[in-house]
């Protein structure tokens, strides 16, 4: 079982991506219990002292919360999504025998994330799961690559909101509009 620490909207998309074969650990018990209900996820922990002894992680908090996680124990694996954390300092505040650095993005949800992977096998595995995964040589390619595929489908928005809009205002309904959108990155994709 993967045990995803933090509940926000990547660590949701992630477990709806592993189709909810995750347990989730977090600081807010009704926020934990929401996570389940959306992610179909098989069991919630609090966050505080939680052991994660022999266990695989994926490390889904904010950057600036890594020193106060306050975790137990060995971790069999720490795959961290947080932007810009490198293995050293993750090291310093968490115990464990493998560590590996990953972004995907939001596609995750849909299992069409683009997943740069600096690390393990497992995190491979795990990631190739919800998309497609480029294994990448260094922690300075992975954050490069965090521009690209992790930040890109905010700026991609940014374009298909820009190009829907323009269809509406030349007189296409939005539905409409939205349609035409969606279908030039799908067929754009597909070069």
């Amino acid at each position: 079982m993967i045990v995803i620490i933090g509940n926000g909207k990547m660590a949701l998309a992630i477990a709806k991506g592993l189709n909810g074969e995750v347990e989730v650990v977090g600081r807010d018990e009704e926020k934990l219990k929401q996570f389940c209900t959306l992610s179909g996820a098989k069991k919630y922990y609090l966050l505080n002292n939680f052991d994660i002894t022999n266990k695989t992680i994926i490390l889904a908090t904010k950057p600036y919360s890594l020193e106060s996680l306050n975790l137990k124990g060995t971790a069999k694996e720490v795959i961290s999504i947080m932007a810009g954390k490198k293995i050293d300092e993750i090291k310093k505040h968490i115990k464990a025998d493998v560590y590996s650095r990953v972004m995907p993005n939001v596609g995750a949800e849909y299992m069409a994330s683009t997943t740069a992977v600096f690390g393990s096998k497992k995190a491979i595995e795990i990631f190739d799961k919800i998309g497609t995964t480029i294994k990448v040589n260094s922690e300075k390619e992975l954050d490069i690559a965090t521009a690209i595929a992790g930040s890109g489908p905010a700026f991609l928005a940014l374009v298909a909101e820009a190009i829907s809009d323009g269809g509406v205002l030349c007189g296409l309904n939005r539905e409409l509009s939205y349609k035409l959108t969606k279908g030039l990155f799908k067929s754009f994709s597909a070069i």
